[in-house]
């Protein structure tokens, strides 16, 4: 068996290790985990890169005209509340969930890549503002012929193997995942309504408030829940072709080792 979540550290901390355009990240502030429910249809996205550091001034969430600049509809005022999560006392400031197994059949090297990219050059629990496009995908490459010349060459080979592949050479696979929903930032009821018209993201686009007033839409408030997520919140899953099942936290520390085995 081999505990993926954990070679997904290793390349993570390898990355930041050897990469030039890595190098503000801090793995030990990063936690791998996958989805707890399996993703064995042709749809939906294979990862992402949570921040747990966003803004957390009041704000709303709206639709636009984009051809007359009018703001249509928005939601109640809210407060963006960041689900805190500690791990050996330090507090994370990214996720990176990855959905099993159809992450593994799909350049596993490169997304999760691409999923690195996405958090801030200031390494503050935000994401960067980088466009995906030719120049992200030529990022991309960069990074991956670069770590392939400096990089652990064992974890290169690894990151290599299909679902299919990892289940021939070690018998199963497993990941660790979050009992609890990561549902990240919660939103909030704000103390009191702000102005729509200064509201940052409304002077960005340089939309304007016409004079009937936006509709309302509907939002569900979250129950606000202050306790941080931690290890003891981890569950562990082996993954199969059509979905996952729990496994005791015993098997998992009784896993062969990848290294030597690719």
């Amino acid at each position: 068996m081999i505990l993926y979540s954990q070679a997904l550290d290793d390349v993570v901390a390898d990355l930041a290790r050897t990469v030039e355009l890595l190098q503000h990240i801090d793995p030990s502030r990063i936690v791998a985990i996958g989805a707890s429910r399996a993703a064995c249809g042709p749809w939906g996205s294979l990862a992402e890169c949570v921040a747990l550091g966003l803004d957390t001034r009041p704000t709303f969430e709206f639709t636009y005209n984009a051809k007359r600049r009018t703001v249509l509809a928005v939601t109640p005022w809210f407060v963006p509340c960041n689900r805190r999560i500690i791990l050996g006392r330090r507090r994370m400031l990214y996720v990176l969930r990855f959905r099993f197994p159809r992450f593994l059949d799909n350049n596993p090297l490169e997304l999760a890549i691409h999923e690195l990219l996405h958090i801030s050059e200031k390494f503050d629990g935000a994401h960067r503002s980088l466009r995906h496009g030719v120049w992200f995908d030529r990022y991309v490459r960069q990074i991956q012929r670069e770590w392939r010349r400096r990089g652990d060459p064992a974890l290169a080979a690894l990151m290599e193997l299909d679902f299919a592949g990892l289940r021939r050479r070690f018998g199963a696979v497993a990941c660790r995942c979050f009992r609890r929903p990561l549902k990240t930032p919660l939103r909030l009821r704000a103390p009191a309504p702000g102005d729509l018209a200064s509201h940052p993201e409304i002077q960005r686009l340089g939309l304007r408030i016409g004079p009937e007033p936006p509709r309302t839409i509907p939002m569900k408030f979250d129950d606000p829940d202050p306790s941080p997520l931690t290890q003891e919140d981890f569950e562990y899953r082996v993954f199969h072709p059509r979905g996952s099942q729990r496994i005791a936290l015993e098997l998992v520390q009784a896993r062969a080792d990848w290294r030597g085995m690719v």
